[in-house]
């Protein structure tokens, strides 16, 4: 069975950047040409969203307003693979999104952490305000 993430997956995108994190911890690798793309459209208003294929139940939603302060160049981590690819590399244990970097620096997001079924009320397309980010747990 196919979650609400992954069937509405192109239509949030547009508005958002979603990462399918199937490892444990949520495991991800967040790209900077990505996050800089939904910058430079929304500022900081956009979502930041972690799934796994195989939780249909729930996902964490991050408003980057919250994470902005994590995503620097001091964290990035350079992945050489077979040329070098700057990215954030972090993982979700107990609410704490931790990120790998020089800093290897965390946030407490245990707020953030939402149904997949918020997904069928949420705006996908735009005008959410960083705050609402799928505000319906």
């Amino acid at each position: 069975m196919e979650n609400n993430i992954e069937s509405k997956r192109k239509a949030i995108e547009k508005r958002h950047y979603i990462l399918k994190a199937n490892l444990p911890n949520y495991f991800f690798n967040a790209r900077p040409s990505k996050i800089q793309k939904y910058r430079n459209k929304y500022k900081d208003d956009f979502c930041f969203i972690l799934y796994q294929t195989s939780q249909l139940s729930d996902c964490y939603v991050i408003p980057f307003s919250k994470l902005k302060n994590l995503f620097t160049q001091e964290n990035l981590v350079i992945q050489e693979n077979p040329s070098p690819s700057p990215r954030w590399l972090g993982t979700i244990s107990n609410g704490q999104l931790k990120l790998s970097g020089n800093a290897k620096k965390e946030i407490d997001i245990s707020d953030c952490r939402k149904t997949l079924q918020a997904i069928d009320s949420f705006e996908i397309n735009g005008g959410n305000r960083e705050s609402s980010c799928l505000t319906t747990s």
